[in-house]
């Protein structure tokens, strides 16, 4: 077994010493016998519950040669289970500890459960791993493939194999491995047409959250240079000061006030009988770019944000308009959901019935929260880039991301989607042309209160703020135009915001 919980030997030392206490307890009740039964039925329905069904799903859809074995019965388990806790070892892994795992002596059959970091994460295998507990985390494609330990199996074990992580990391590796596949596929293209890198610009898909590898470990480790075409930057660091939520309030309130009065309430389309509809939303077409860009010009981004730098975005747009692109806007405002906060009108007379919240990242207690920021996970709903598309370009939208998409049960995709990805939602607005290829700001109104919490001024996200807070992201249409923008960030910077470079 494998647990991978931080870089950091002194945590990792006091995990190891909770496992080991754990397996202790464990292994005096079932060899003495002693206080063992809820233990004994937690184990049972382990197996009648996971174990088996598991093992005959893997059966079916297994080759006959990678079939898996069938299992012993629970009493046999049950006989083998105190020569087994007798022979488990709890071990740290990392370069201070004296433990070492030895595969070289002839016979040794380790049954180890290592409890490490970086030495797990750089290149050590772990023969017959079957479990992982694997949170830890980082923001650099690279680093979490080098982390992933636990992707290998033996043929006929596959059934036994577990993994424990959390949902934010599942989609991640997710969208590392649909990267990895397209830009394999970018390189079978090459390969065809006979190019070289020096001939054919290689891409590597985006992610709004992490990104492809440490500019430390490139010649120029302080210029990042991005285009934003085809991508969907968006606000997941705030400041936790209430003046500066204060601003952005007003830069919303302004931006609003400047579209005026011909909206629609409440977008909604017929798309074949199933419509998407945003009751709580209010949405502004063929608005010109210049609202949008005194909008960002207004708006305060943290300064620890990456590619949701209001001042980049400027600078970005500013460059689309002058070889002719981007002069017309669609502008949503979002609301609706279980949040709550003071009561706020909006120009116009828009007031939200209730707040949007999304899950903070801000550890408990309350003592250990950073008092300079706060983040989010994710702010947008994919669904909300096609808001302003008609039923033409959603479908549009929806044919090209049907034919991107592809089975993997593994990752819960079975069936066809039936709605489009924002890729394809992005694609469609620069290939349709007219009033699709137009940039969409969305503007979200968040709830001021940590998710599921009491109205106490204690949980406010936002000391002394409890009106909302306002959030945004841009879906930027594909573009075959290379427009970059460049922007200087330091090295305390990527150490803070991405973690050091593995």
């Amino acid at each position: 077994m494998l647990i991978h919980v931080t870089r950091y030997v002194d945590v990792q030392d006091h995990v190891r010493e909770q496992v080991e206490e754990a397996v202790r307890r464990m292994r005096q009740k079932i060899t003495r016998g002693n206080d063992a039964d809820e233990l004994l039925d937690e184990m049972r329905k382990l197996w009648d519950e996971d174990f088996v069904p598991t093992r005959d799903r893997v059966a079916e859809l297994a080759p006959a040669e990678d079939m898996p074995p069938a299992l012993p019965s629970w009493e046999d388990i049950v006989a083998k289970l105190p020569d087994v806790l007798d022979d488990i070892t709890v071990r740290s892994i990392n370069g201070t500890a004296k433990d070492a795992l030895d595969y070289a002596t002839p016979g040794a059959a380790l049954k180890v459960i290592a409890v490490g970091g970086d030495k797990l994460a750089r290149g050590l295998t772990l023969e017959g791993l079957c479990v992982s507990y694997f949170v830890r985390t980082t923001k650099m494609y690279d680093t979490l493939m080098q982390m992933g330990r636990w992707f290998g199996y033996r043929p006929g074990y596959l059934d036994l194999c577990r993994l424990y992580t959390s949902p934010d990391l599942v989609k991640w590796f997710g969208h590392i491995a649909d990267a990895s596949e397209e830009l394999r596929d970018e390189f079978d293209f090459m390969a065809k047409a006979k190019l070289t890198p020096e001939q054919y610009g290689l891409k590597v898909m985006s992610h709004e959250i992490l990104t492809v590898t440490s500019p430390l470990k490139m010649r120029n480790a302080q210029t990042l240079s991005l285009t934003y075409s085809g991508t969907r930057p968006q606000t997941i660091l705030f400041h936790r000061d209430a003046k500066v939520q204060q601003a952005n309030l007003a830069a919303t309130d302004a931006l609003i006030a400047s579209l005026g009065s011909n909206f629609i309430d409440g977008p909604k389309y017929p798309r074949d009988g199933d419509a998407d509809s945003w009751p709580h939303a209010r949405l502004w077409q063929d608005i010109d770019a210049s609202k949008v860009l005194a909008f960002l010009g207004a708006y305060t981004t943290h300064p620890n944000a990456d590619s949701a730098k209001s001042a980049v975005l400027s600078d970005f747009i500013s460059k689309m308009l002058d070889i002719g692109k981007l002069k017309q806007w669609s502008v949503a405002l979002l609301s609706g959901g279980e949040g709550v906060g003071a009561p706020h009108v909006f120009p116009g007379g828009f007031e939200p019935k209730s707040l949007q919240t999304r899950k903070t990242e801000d550890p408990d207690p309350p003592g250990v929260r950073d008092p300079a920021m706060f983040a989010i996970g994710v702010l947008t709903d994919p669904k909300d880039e096609g808001i302003d598309l008609d039923d033409d370009a959603w479908r549009d939208a929806l044919a090209r991301t049907r034919a991107a998409w592809k089975p993997d049960p593994a990752r819960g995709r079975v069936n066809m989607p039936s709605i489009p990805s924002g890729k394809g939602i992005r694609e469609a607005r620069d290939r349709l042309g007219g009033k699709a290829d137009r940039g969409l700001l969305l503007l979200y109104s968040l709830a001021p209160y940590y998710r599921g919490r009491d109205m106490l001024p204690e949980n406010l996200i936002v000391p002394g703020w409890d009106k909302p807070i306002m959030a945004f992201a841009i879906a930027f249409p594909s573009s075959e135009n290379g427009i970059r923008v460049e922007y200087e960030v330091n090295v305390l910077y990527w150490m803070q915001e991405y973690g050091p470079s593995e």
